[in-house]
């Protein structure tokens, strides 16, 4: 920045209103007065609020200089409507300079953008520390929503700023603030991102351990849901109710055999989760863990005492699902294990030897041949299962 041209910058006389500082800038007469001044407000003023842009195009002194350029306009002009977005930006790239510059300008602390997200939103999000501090001091509301209802403290515990965090509790952030998009609160956050420092928090400072999002999921279901083996110790620790079910009655235990959670699993068995419950639709944790093709969840759920022919909603088992997609370890595991080979599901009449010829899994319906399967069977669309038509689908 040349520092004569911004003093003689500074110096002019007062300007009438400007209601748009780009085209302003863009005027000739202030290019050619001001040629280094123009091209930094221009560049600046080009960029859309909110963006980032400025972080990938300036260092922090640029920017903290060219705020300096925009404030002195401002100033001249009586005016800091048009700049005002850039506070939320500063909060949100972390440059607490530039945040402290315009506070003392007057920029206002809670100004919102279009989604009703304020500066302390952004800076909470992001982690900022020190921008957090400054915005509280200066007088932010603490815990200010957005479109959406995610406060501050949502924002940060979604993203594990423990810190952050322990700060906004301190000054009064209320713990268990639901969003209206999800129904979700911070420790429901944490729990699905698996922020153990940040569960920990919110339960010492009374955050319900069972709390129910909009689609009835607990803090427990979220962690099982995605593997938090020591978020779900926590959470059992601490009194969570290990079968509860979320809309489509689905317990914490279905969701981690589902996705082939071998520790959680075992974890949620040990604190006397029903192995058995069915959902919904009538699936099992087994029922889910077969037709994933999770055959070391299969195998924990047979020796903790689970059904082998558990039937769905539509009468199919975990064989036939198994079979249906292909996976031959878990189709070899249920049958060791007793299940019956010709069961047919009521929506198609189809038994697993049908399902796997029809998908063409070749292996599959050579081990269910080997197990007794029936070959010449008909389903309720009048199509016959012969030993030519499977390979034919082979």
């Amino acid at each position: 920045l040349d520092i004569d041209e911004y003093q003689k910058y500074l110096q002019a006389p007062v300007l009438p209103a400007v209601i748009d500082a780009r085209a302003w800038w863009l005027e000739p007469i202030q290019q050619k007065t001001f040629p280094a001044l123009s091209i930094m407000a221009i560049d600046i003023l080009s960029i859309p609020a909110m963006s980032t842009k400025p972080e990938r195009l300036f260092s922090v002194t640029a920017v903290y200089t060219a705020v300096l350029v925009l404030v002195g306009l401002a100033r001249k002009t009586d005016s800091l409507h048009y700049c005002l977005h850039w506070l939320s930006w500063a909060a949100e790239g972390g440059y607490e300079a530039v945040v402290q510059l315009l506070l003392e300008k007057g920029a206002q602390v809670d100004t919102k953008d279009s989604s009703n997200r304020t500066p302390l939103s952004f800076a909470a999000e992001n982690g900022y520390m020190a921008v957090v501090q400054l915005l509280l001091e200066n007088g932010t509301q603490v815990d200010t929503r957005d479109s959406n209802d995610q406060t501050p403290l949502s924002f940060a515990a979604e993203r594990g700023y423990e810190a952050v965090m322990q700060l906004l509790l301190e000054k009064g952030g209320q713990v268990d603030t639901k969003d209206t998009k999800y129904g979700r609160t911070p420790l429901s956050f944490a729990a699905a991102n698996g922020y153990v420092a940040v569960i920990q928090l919110l339960l010492e400072k009374g955050a319900q351990v069972d709390i129910k999002d909009s689609n009835n999921q607990t803090p427990l279901s979220w962690a099982a849901k995605r593997g938090y083996e020591a978020v779900v110790q926590l959470l059992l620790e601490k009194g969570a109710q290990v079968d509860t079910k979320d809309s489509n009655n689905r317990t914490p235990l279905s969701f981690a055999a589902a996705n082939g959670y071998v520790a959680v699993v075992q974890l949620l068995l040990e604190n006397g989760t029903q192995v058995d419950t069915k959902d919904s639709n009538d699936q099992t944790p087994l029922s889910w863990a077969a037709r994933n093709g999770r055959r070391a969840v299969v195998q924990q759920l047979l020796e903790n005492s689970a059904q082998v022919d558990t039937k769905d909603g539509n009468d199919q088992t975990p064989l036939s699902w198994a079979s249906e997609r292909g996976y031959e370890a878990v189709v070899q595991l249920l049958l060791e294990k007793g299940a019956q080979v010709d069961t047919k599901d009521t929506k198609y009449g189809r038994t697993p030897l049908f399902f796997a010829a029809e998908n063409g899994y070749v292996a599959v319906v050579q081990l269910l041949l080997e197990n007794g399967a029936q070959v010449d069977t008909i389903d309720t669309q009048n199509s016959q299962l012969t030993l030519s038509y499977c390979k034919a689908n082979m």
